[in-house]
Formats: C-alpha cells, structure tokens, sequence
C-alpha cells in the first residue's frame, strides 16, 4: 500500500518543523488530502484538502507517518 507515496514532497518540506516553529507547506499532488482529527486511519475525517491548499505544518511523526498541519480554516489535525 503506497499510502504516503503521493504526500512525499510535503512530509521532505517539513521535515524539520518542529511543534515550537511552524512553517507552511502545500498539497502539491493533483489529488485531495483527508484532514483527520488526529494522526491515523481510525479518526474522523474533518477537511478534504485540495491541491494547492497551504497547509501550516505543526509537527510532524516520521515514525507513524503523520503530519500534524492546520488548514486556512483554521482547521488542525493529522494526515
């Protein structure tokens, strides 16, 4: 399963972000992310984000694969 294959180039852009500093990140991939109330498969899905959409990096989980971010909205949560 090539769960983060098409997430890839946003998880390399923040890779270093930290929860003390924020940086901003875009869905770069011709596809919809699933903003989830928290990071796995077992929360509910809050947001769609489209192409494009920056999305502000909070944190990120290299070990599970999740990404913590916060939508224009105001929206946070994990994908």
């Amino acid at each position: 399963m090539k769960r983060l294959s098409p997430l890839f180039p946003l998880l390399i852009t923040g890779a270093l972000a930290g929860p003390v500093h924020a940086e901003t990140g875009y869905v770069t991939d011709s596809c919809t992310i699933p903003i989830r109330r928290g990071m796995s498969t077992q929360y509910k899905i809050l947001n769609m984000a489209p192409s494009g959409t920056p999305l502000q990096i909070l944190e990120t989980n290299g070990t599970e694969g999740y990404t913590k971010v916060k939508t224009p909205e105001g929206t946070v949560g994990g994908y």
